[in-house]
């Protein structure tokens, strides 16, 4: 009977021992993650340490996660997905890989496009400054400390390429020419012109007096006409320097030595538009081709000017052959069906700076020409900035532009322009490079560079002007308001 009773006792004993191991905590209740209903709707089931396959009361206040060692949306897991999202220029590891802004500097010049500065040394103090704002990331002379040159190009991001300030009362010189000190027979630092002589064809040069004019060589000339007299006369004619009398005005694309001699105010190197040849032509600029005359083309070189040229000009570089009357945008079946000249894949590409150049149903937005040239044109099935998108529709955006930051879902509000009108509050009209290389006008600038694409656009006693502007990866020409010159 003994025996009988020790034995029972052992079985007690076991089998207390036993429960012990699976008795849940009083204040405990379990669950499986990462969700159960058992919670109830003011916890979550843990998903790590201790709180592992219990619920655990939200405590904490519900927003994005972040990478900071918190469960900052109260899902009971800390730092979850994150290395599944784009860094960002914000001073955060985004992707939460131990790097903050990692790749974000592009030129490696020390600054970003956010301002953020000391965030790839793990020993910097990484910070977000607005004054540190690289103003063009892909040029690494181009920053906050960089120092500024006379050349078109904002260097030191102050949003300004040639510092402003006309001259004090009665002197000639202005402050900014000091950035022109170094360079020998050019003393005054214009703004699309860089430094340049003190000739007659400065804005602030020597001024020609009657009965002399600003001759080719920006010399004063004597001549029979004046301006005034040849501006009376039937026809569009200038006051010739070079015969002393009133001839009539060259077109587009024919040779010149002054802008007088061009009916659209504007000589200028082959170069803006991508012509390797002597002299100067004739320019005026365009937005498009509705703004050419019957028998021209708007053409479109991608060196940031763009001017009304006839068929026989150049036929070599541009490749048209006839022009018909198919809008930008619509079907064609060859070349000679459209206005531009220019049939691809059954479209007619027509150039345009903003969405008022092109027909109803199509927009403007960055196109890969035949001839490998990237460059603004009218496209149909374009969506609206804000439109909604997705992986599969992305090219459908403006620039193919569908942001997918943590999720697609809208278009960027990126857009073409021609002037500053064309841009939202807040931003103008600035120019940038395709591939490098290829120029076309986009809304982004915090300050106004002037950008236009036609004459009118400019303002009484202004033209519409092709402006040299140098950089690394080469020379291209937008085209700025600028005072009409000889």
């Amino acid at each position: 009977m003994g025996r009988l009773r020790w034995r029972a006792l052992l079985l007690t004993l076991a089998f207390g021992a036993a429960c012990s191991v699976i008795v849940e905590p009083p204040d405990r209740v379990r669950c499986d993650p990462p969700g159960s209903l058992v919670c109830g709707p003011n916890a979550v089931c843990g998903s790590e340490g201790d709180d592992f396959g219990y619920c655990v009361d939200l405590t904490c206040e519900m927003g994005q996660e972040i990478c900071d060692g918190l469960d900052n949306d109260c899902d009971g897991s800390i730092d979850e997905m994150l290395s599944e999202r784009m860094e960002m220029c914000d001073a955060r590891d985004d992707d939460c890989d131990g790097f903050v802004d990692e790749g974000l500097d592009q030129d490696g010049d020390g600054f970003t496009t956010c301002g953020t500065t000391d965030c790839v040394d793990p020993d910097g103090r990484c910070r977000l400054e607005v004054d540190n704002i690289d103003c063009n990331d892909t040029l690494a002379e181009v920053n906050p400390e960089a120092p500024e040159l006379c050349d078109s190009i904002d260097r030191d991001c102050d949003g300004f390429a040639v510092p402003p300030g006309e001259p004090p009362d009665g002197a000639v010189a202005a402050p900014r020419d000091s950035l022109c000190a170094d360079v020998v027979g050019r003393p005054f630092c214009e703004s699309g012109l860089g430094c340049i002589a003190d000739d007659c064809r400065a804005p602030r040069g020597t001024q020609c007096e009657p009965p002399t004019i600003c001759g080719p060589a920006g010399e004063c000339v004597a001549v029979d006409c004046t301006p005034e007299v040849c501006d009376g006369r039937p026809g569009d004619v200038f006051c010739s320097s070079v015969t002393g009398d009133c001839e009539p005005r060259k077109g587009n694309g024919e040779s010149c030595v002054q802008n007088d001699e061009c009916s659209s105010q504007v000589c200028a190197l082959p170069e803006v538009l991508g012509v390797a040849a002597a002299g100067q032509i004739c320019v005026e600029p365009c937005c498009s081709d509705n703004d050419c005359r019957l028998g021209e083309f708007c053409w479109d070189a991608g060196t940031g000017t763009r001017s009304c040229v006839p068929l026989d000009f150049e036929p070599a570089l541009h490749g048209r052959t006839s022009l018909g009357s198919g809008t930008a945008g619509s079907s064609c079946s060859s070349d000679g069906d459209c206005r531009s000249g220019l049939c691809q894949s059954n479209l007619c590409i027509g150039p345009c700076r903003r969405d008022a150049d092109c027909p109803s149903g199509t927009r403007c937005t960055l196109v890969s020409r035949e001839d490998g040239k990237v460059v603004a044109a009218c496209l149909p099935g374009i969506q609206a900035p804000g439109s909604f998108c997705d992986s599969s529709t992305s090219n459908a955006c403006i620039f193919g532009d569908c942001q997918c930051f943590i999720a697609c879902g809208l278009c960027s509000d990126r857009r073409t322009c021609g002037t500053d009108a064309d841009c939202p509050g807040g931003e103008n009209c600035d120019y940038f490079l395709a591939n490098g290389s290829d120029a076309y006008a986009e809304c982004d600038a915090d300050s106004s560079i002037g950008a236009c694409c036609r004459n009118d656009q400019c303002g009484e006693g202004n033209v519409c002007r092709p402006s040299q502007v140098t950089r690394t990866d080469g020379r291209f020409w937008p085209t700025l308001c600028d005072a009409r010159r000889p």
